[in-house]
């Protein structure tokens, strides 16, 4: 939830997440690649492998950071940076997933 002061900003990224959320918990493929600027056939192929695998898949997404960076604040670690980026991972936004 936003703090003090309503962020729509923060809705859009929330919004984004939870559909990447429900796009892995259903299993689809195509819906996890249409996330992604970029999402290849290798990517692909691994995801889809991983999915057949996993039996009774839950995604939960808890204790979520989301804050406007400034030109000051240091970069995110490349732990926090998914690649390929995710489209609503502008480069104004830094989204942690502790």
């Amino acid at each position: 939830m936003p703090t003090k002061r309503w962020r729509p900003w923060t809705c859009s990224v929330r919004d984004f997440l939870e559909r990447y959320r429900r796009a892995v918990e259903a299993k689809n493929i195509d819906e996890v690649a249409a996330l992604y600027v970029s999402f290849s056939e290798r990517q692909r192929a691994a995801l889809r492998g991983y999915l057949a695998s996993a039996n009774d898949l839950t995604v939960e997404l808890d204790d979520i950071v989301i804050r406007r960076r400034t030109r000051t604040s240091p970069s995110p670690s490349p732990a926090a940076i998914a690649s390929p980026t995710p489209r609503a991972a502008a480069r104004a936004l830094e989204v942690r997933l502790n």
